[in-house]
This record gives structure tokens, C-alpha cells and sequence, in this order.
């Protein structure tokens, strides 16, 4: 099964890049033990929410962080949100691993 994202939450450089998905809301707790996830933590509201699931390999799970960061910097500008956290409240990403290796 392909990863489980919406497009338009992250920004690819190139079209090209986007990986092959399903267009929809993921659900970090019903993937498989072997995938890999993406979640973003909104610093200001201290809540963590699910970017991408069913993710089969780290190096995806990298390209959608980097997508996701390129689209966070656009719309919570420094100038705006103060940047990453410790500094600023900018939305922060991270990998969730898999459970088992």
C-alpha cells in the first residue's frame, strides 16, 4: 500500500517528486508494524497531529519531512512565528519509527 498523505499540506520542489500516495487523512495507528509514519507537533497549541502513514521506507519518510518543512516555512514564516522552536513557534516534524525492524 502506497503512503497515506495530503498533497497539499506538504510542498514538493518538484512535481516529479511527489511520491505515489493515496490522497486522504492518515491514521498513524493503522499502518503496519514495519512502516514508518510522520507527525507534526503544533508548538503553539501543544498537540501532535498525523502528516503521512504507511510509509514503507526511511528514506520517504525523509523526503516527506523535508516537503513538510519547505510548506511549513511558507505558510509560518520566521518573520511571523519566530522560527523552530526553542526560539519560535513554528510547527515542528518528526519520523515516527517503525515497531519492529
Amino acid at each position: 500500500m502506497p503512503p497515506i498523505f495530503h498533497e497539499s499540506s506538504f510542498k514538493f520542489s518538484d512535481p516529479a517528486e511527489v511520491p505515489d500516495h493515496i490522497e486522504g487523512s492518515p491514521n498513524p495507528y493503522a499502518h503496519g508494524d514495519d512502516q514508518w509514519g510522520l507527525m507534526g507537533h503544533d508548538t503553539f497549541a501543544g498537540e501532535s497531529y498525523p502528516l503521512a502513514s504507511h510509509i514503507d521506507d526511511l528514506p520517504t519518510a525523509k523526503a516527506l519531512k523535508q516537503a513538510r518543512e519547505a510548506h511549513l516555512d511558507e505558510t509560518q514564516p520566521r518573520s511571523s512565528s519566530g522560527g523552530k522552536p526553542p526560539d519560535g513557534i513554528q510547527d515542528t516534524v518528526y519520523i515516527v519509527q517503525p515497531k519492529v525492524a
